[in-house]
């Protein structure tokens, strides 16, 4: 990308207590490193984690599905996910994929055992997957299972619904299993040579093309010292490099504030969630750096297939999870991620945990599908980032004074780009000045994520772009706000405490050069040639996206094959300093709406058989030049050039006298004539000529009078010859007989001669005269 050099700062209101009433704005500059795109967020990179019990159940317990239908169907539900991505993923599993939910390989029928999967049951899943168009990643239970069994439900799902199944994952979260499932002694060793490895190569030896994910381990740290190993272990046995077993990718799992023996004071909490890397998870600088080098090294893609902010079960002690805080952490979460290399996050929902961003809602027996405040965080973070590439921002954050982090995204034709300021500080306003290298602005608007009172307001008063989930699930964002470019360079931000903007950046498309060619006429010799308009644009012309328009064209070198090049009136030539020199800037010409140069240019070529090459830049309003080169070619067609010569014998006479007028014509271009060439001679009343059409001297010259044809009466002041043509470097004369009667006076008497016709351009040679000086006798 060409760099240049753009400087922005965005004036972003909040719908918040005016910046008077902050503690203060701080002031922040940033720089966006646009030339160099990294991750790709895909489409599928926030999904949703649902627990397994979903399948047997429409509310805790009560037999139904998830799937099929809450108080008005599950219209609501596939909504809430389309507005995070129209293809993404759901990951089953969680501590009911383990605890209760035994595979039976029939239809349900009558029974109403919520603790068994059947295959209906199944069945309504993948179906309801296949109508919204995202996959799932399904986990089987592991410490209450066989192999045979997991065989059996894998192959089922497998043989049905390959298309909607993202991957199988066996069993969640093992190193729980100690003293639930399996005795103290239980280790990551014997997890995996004892429980994993024969279920994981049952199913494999079945249908080696069935997909499998796992081993959902969490953070190694807040789980105890055992955990360490966990995540190592299982990826020692099961990678993409080297080993015989492949993975379809390491799923783990993290959360924000630990799981609910967290005892942190509610701003404790939020202050944990805002810093990021604070006890009891210090995530960026630990967990996160581990697991991304471990997925590197065994060549497997990583997802954080279970996480949210908190794991509380139905009651969360720090009173956060379910809280603005949440959405706020969420999007800073979620870019910390991608630009990790991460490839997707699962956020937990279902249940009636309060840290689910979706879950069953307070209806007693069905689904409500109900959203919580950290919905509209991962609402902000697809519409900055999903489908586009992060973008470097220095810095990308700043831990105090103010407490902030900052994301840039582009889209994959680089034609807009996102920036998202996320400003955690309690009390502090920023005002932010962004620059960018390398673009240029055509527009900038922007959405807000913010709490209607403040960071512990829930769902109800959460916003991103000033809307909120509809009672049909469907989100619409409301209009953005521009941003006034007071210039092309420069704009002002503030950022509300605890609030995010998301700016996005439609750039200034570079206008495209366009091209064109013609053939005209050349006299040659020093004559000027003009160059027609359409020349620049008759087979392209330039163009530049709306609302920008082509103002004019650069020409930036000095055309080929040229002596002279005038453009308004204006003579250059090679050593002018537009186009000599150490720094030429080439010349600017205006254009019409068409694109093609409003004013006169014409040249003097210096081969006259060559052609002429203009190379020139397309500009667009506001000054902005095409990345290509346009070329505009100007190539000839060979003319004749006649000149003429008249001469009059004797040129010296006395009183009344005879004398002859001679006239050759002469074509210099080596190229016959097209067209009557007609010689006007000026009348004078003094004399009198005749013309002989056998004449074949006249003074002493050889003259042609057989090939001309003579006219002395149809016009008052000349008489005019003609003849039909003239061959390429031919002379072809005539003669007349003249008679002066000058009476008894004495003086000097002209005889003019102007040539027309054959086909010629350059007139600058087709005249010729000539004096008889006479006296009386």
């Amino acid at each position: 990308m060409k760099i240049r050099l753009v400087c922005l700062c965005f004036l972003l209101g909040v719908f918040l207590p005016s910046p008077g009433l902050f503690a203060q704005a701080l002031p922040v500059s940033l720089s966006i490193n646009a030339s160099a795109p990294g991750n790709r967020v895909g489409e599928d990179f926030v999904g949703f984690s649902m627990e397994q019990y979903t399948l047997s159940t429409g509310k805790w317990g009560v037999l139904g599905s998830f799937w099929t239908g809450g108080t008005n169907g599950n219209a609501r539900l596939k909504n809430l996910l389309g507005n995070i991505s129209p293809h993404s993923i759901i990951r089953l599993g969680g501590f009911t994929a383990d605890d209760r939910m035994v595979w039976q390989n029939s239809l349900r029928g009558s029974s109403t055992n919520v603790r068994a999967t059947y295959q209906d049951d199944v069945d309504k899943f993948f179906t309801f997957l296949s109508e919204v168009g995202w996959k799932g990643i399904y986990t089987i239970g592991l410490p209450n299972n066989t192999p045979a069994n997991a065989v059996s439900e894998a192959t089922y799902i497998m043989n049905k619904y390959s298309n909607q199944l993202h991957s199988i994952s066996l069993g969640n979260e093992p190193y729980l299993y100690t003293n639930i499932f399996r005795p103290s002694t239980y280790n990551p060793e014997t997890y995996m040579q004892t429980d994993y490895l024969p279920m994981y190569d049952a199913i494999k030896a079945a249908n080696p093309a069935i997909p499998i994910s796992g081993g959902d381990n969490g953070a190694r740290k807040y789980y105890g010292a055992q955990n360490q190993t966990w995540n190592k272990s299982f990826t020692d046995y099961i990678n993409n490099s080297g080993s015989s077993r492949p993975l379809a990718g390491l799923n783990v799992h993290s959360y924000g504030l630990g799981n609910n023996s967290n005892t942190l004071t509610r701003d404790a909490a939020a202050d944990t969630l805002m810093n990021f890397d604070n006890a009891p998870l210090i995530f960026k600088s630990t967990l996160l750096p581990y697991v991304t080098q471990l997925a590197q090294a065994k060549n497997v893609a990583l997802r954080f297939s279970e996480t949210s902010s908190a794991a509380t079960g139905t009651s969360d002690m720090t009173n956060v999870s379910h809280t603005y805080v949440s959405a706020l952490w969420a999007l800073q979460y979620l870019y910390t991620l991608a630009s990790n290399g991460v490839s997707g996050v699962n956020f937990h929902s279902s249940g009636s945990s309060v840290y689910s961003a979706i879950d069953w809602g307070p209806a007693n027996t069905v689904s409500a599908y109900n959203v919580e405040a950290i919905y509209y965080g991962l609402l902000a973070f697809v519409d900055g980032a999903r489908n586009r590439r992060l973008l470097s921002v220095t810095p990308s954050e700043s831990k105090t004074n103010p407490r902030a982090s900052y994301f840039a995204t582009t889209s994959d034709d680089s034609k807009t780009l996102t920036v998202t300021l996320i400003n955690k500080d309690f009390t502090n306003a920023i005002n932010a000045s962004v620059n960018i290298p390398g673009i240029t602005i055509g527009t900038v608007s922007y959405q807000t994520l913010r709490p209607q009172n403040d960071k512990y307001d829930m769902a109800a008063n959460t916003f991103y772009a000033n809307a909120q989930v509809a009672a049909d699930g469907r989100f619409t964002k409301s209009a953005p706000t521009p941003v006034e470019l007071a210039n092309p360079t420069s704009f002002s931000v503030t950022i509300a405490p605890m609030t995010a903007v998301i700016a996005t950046i439609t750039l200034q498309s570079l206008p495209v050069a366009g091209s064109g060619s013609n053939t005209v006429p050349n006299a040659g010799g020093t004559a000027r040639v003009n160059v027609p308009p359409s020349t620049f644009t008759n087979l392209t012309s330039s163009t530049v996206a709306s609302p920008a328009t082509i103002t004019g064209l650069r020409i930036v070198g000095f055309p080929t094959n040229t002596t002279t090049l005038t453009l308004n009136g204006m003579a250059y030539t090679a050593s002018s300093t537009a186009f000599g020199g150490a720094n030429p800037t080439g010349v600017v010409v205006p254009v019409d709406g068409s694109g093609a140069p409003a004013v006169g240019i014409s040249v003097d070529p210096t081969n006259d058989a060559n052609p002429v090459s203009f190379a020139f830049k397309a500009v667009a309003s506001g000054g902005i030049e095409s990345g290509n080169t346009g070329t505009a070619v100007l190539n000839f067609t060979p003319v004749p050039d006649l000149s003429i010569l008249l001469y009059t014998l004797p040129s010296t006479l006395y009183g009344t006298a005879n004398f002859n007028v001679v006239v050759n014509v002469l074509e210099l271009n080596s190229v016959a004539t097209n067209g009557l060439i007609t010689v006007y001679l000026a009348k004078d009343p003094q004399v009198s000529l005749s013309f002989n059409s056998a004449a074949t001297n006249m003074g002493g010259r050889m003259v042609q009078n057989n090939l001309w044809t003579f006219d002395g009466t149809s016009h008052a002041d000349f008489y005019i010859l003609t003849t039909p043509g003239l061959g390429a470097g031919g002379l072809l004369s005539f003669g007349l007989d003249g008679v002066l009667t000058p009476g008894p006076t004495k003086g000097t008497l002209t005889i003019s001669s102007i040539l027309v016709g054959g086909g010629e351009v350059n007139v600058g040679n087709n005249s010729d005269a000539d004096q008889i000086q006479y006296f009386q006798r």
